[in-house]
């Protein structure tokens, strides 16, 4: 044993001696002073860890004053926040509740001392997170708790005045995990809306990650949804675009309903033909034939009734729209949707891949990648075989190969 080891030990054995104290200065000087300075040291050895951990257990039946106990919480969240002691210190501190499941003291004290607050949420995900797994291996303690975690998502996520972090999200995935309609439905959706309405840049983040964890079908809330974030996915912030988009492919891949697939395609046709004003900016109208893209990402037997009508439109949007990069969305949302249904492949679209082919440098490119993604189902590839040849006669070898495998060209042709 090294003799930073042993001084660390050491120190934690005087620190235990010392822990019983009924004098509240030497109670602030051990858990503000003495203890912090060892978190580092002590998380090198799980030994120490754990009677680290034991030490600020045992506070827990004799610190009664307010001082005293805001001085061991305050270590706690500090302990949370070192990256090489939070794993040990969570596996430690569930195995100490574990220990103690006959009398849930321990765990209901620490609940109170989130529920007013004395533990913030925000400064300490990983503690609410450790809390939230654990009341979920008990069913009577999360039914107790979880209108708990429910509130304190809604306010301190949903509710909070800045753009709360990705991990603060995160701590609440065993809720989400295990979050069903009626909570979802009464609590959750409505505050998500009432935020997304008056703090987009605030909440977009953390409501897309709730969006693509909980484990329910979306099809009852996408249209809820869907009007407030396509207002985000043609905004002048790049981030919120992307963020945005994402939203949108999740709300699509996860709602089962065909109807509802529909809906969002003829919800972003109405915006594109001017329902909200007109877009007369390109990255509007680039937002939105990207939100027809996300689409893509619904469940494949949904999107083999839409693809015709959706690959029209399309079309209908790039003869009508004079800027390239529009031209450009337009033709990987093309893409996207080849690559997932052989009915996106009509006989319009072979014949506009035709005359694509004859566009100038950047956008010819655009229209050979857009057969690439055809190739992949291999029932379209038969509608645009005549492509090949074509390419073959007008492109050099190295230009054309660049874009498809050899052999596939030869198999096509042939």
């Amino acid at each position: 044993m090294g003799a930073q080891e042993a001084s660390a030990e050491e120190a934690l054995r005087t620190a235990a001696a010392e822990v019983s104290t009924s004098s509240t200065t030497r109670r602030l000087r051990l858990f503000r002073h003495t203890l912090p300075h060892l978190l580092a040291k002590a998380s090198e050895s799980p030994s120490d860890t754990t009677l680290l951990v034991d030490l600020i257990f045992q506070t827990l039946l004799i610190y009664d004053d307010r001082a005293s106990r805001k001085a061991v919480d305050d270590m706690v969240i500090q302990a949370l926040g070192e990256s090489t002691f939070m794993k040990p210190f969570a596996a430690s501190l569930v195995q100490c509740m574990e220990k103690n499941m006959k009398s849930m003291g321990t765990y209901k004290m620490y609940i109170d001392e989130i529920r007013d607050s004395r533990i913030p949420v925000r400064d300490s995900p990983a503690f609410l997170n450790i809390m939230l797994d654990f009341a979920i291996t008990s069913p009577s303690l999360y039914a107790e708790y979880k209108p708990l975690f429910l509130d304190l998502y809604v306010k301190t996520i949903l509710g909070s005045k800045d753009r709360p972090s990705q991990a603060s999200a995160e701590a609440f995935k065993p809720l989400f995990l295990d979050m069903g309609h009626e909570d979802f439905k009464n609590i959750v959706v409505p505050s998500c809306i009432k935020m997304l309405k008056r703090n987009p840049e605030i909440v977009l983040q953390s409501i897309g990650y709730l969006l693509n964890t909980v484990r329910l079908d979306l099809s009852k809330y996408c249209m809820e949804f869907l009007p407030v974030v396509l207002h985000q996915a043609r905004h002048s912030v790049e981030e919120r675009r992307i963020i945005a988009l994402s939203t949108v492919g999740t709300l699509s891949g996860k709602s089962s309903d065909p109807d509802t697939l529909l809906s969002m395609f003829n919800a972003i046709k109405a915006i594109l033909g001017g329902s909200e004003g007109k877009l007369s900016i390109p990255y509007q109208r680039i937002g939105m034939i990207n939100a027809l893209e996300q689409l893509s990402r619904s469940p494949p037997k949904q999107i083999s009734r839409l693809a015709p009508s959706l690959s029209s439109f399309l079309l209908m949007c790039y003869k009508d729209d004079g800027i390239e990069e529009v031209k450009l969305a337009v033709l990987s949302a093309l893409g996207s949707w080849a690559s997932v249904s052989t009915e996106t492949v009509q006989a319009d679209v072979v014949s506009f891949i035709a005359a694509g082919l004859k566009e100038k440098d950047t956008l010819r490119k655009g229209h050979l990648k857009l057969i690439r993604a055809i190739c992949k189902k291999s029932d379209s590839l038969t509608k645009v075989r005549f492509t090949f040849s074509f390419c073959l006669q007008k492109e050099s070898s190295s230009y054309w190969f660049h874009y498809f495998p050899t052999r596939l060209v030869a198999r096509q042709v042939i």
